[in-house]
């Protein structure tokens, strides 16, 4: 399955190694959000979980994903990538 990540500044996503402010990732079928968070934790080579969930935030339809871990990825709600202190 496809979902699409947008990033809110081209600097996050280099961060994330991504090419572009919005990419789509590739996803096993049935995927959970707690497997998308771990593959965006691998593309940004994270040694720290708690310390990228304090310095991110990573929206599904407005809601943080720390929310929906368990839920099935929905292909259909990008991801939002946003610094957790993007709000000024």
């Amino acid at each position: 399955m496809k979902i699409r990540v947008k990033y809110a500044t081209m600097e996050l996503a280099k961060h994330f190694k991504a090419s572009d402010m919005e990419e789509v990732l590739e996803l096993k079928k049935g995927s959970t959000y707690e497997d998308l968070l771990d593959l965006l934790l691998r593309k940004c080579a994270a040694d720290s979980k708690e310390r990228v969930l304090s310095s991110f935030l990573f929206l599904i339809d407005g809601k943080p994903i720390t929310l929906l871990m368990k839920r099935k990825v929905d292909p259909a709600k990008p991801v939002v990538i946003v610094y957790a202190d993007f709000g000024g």
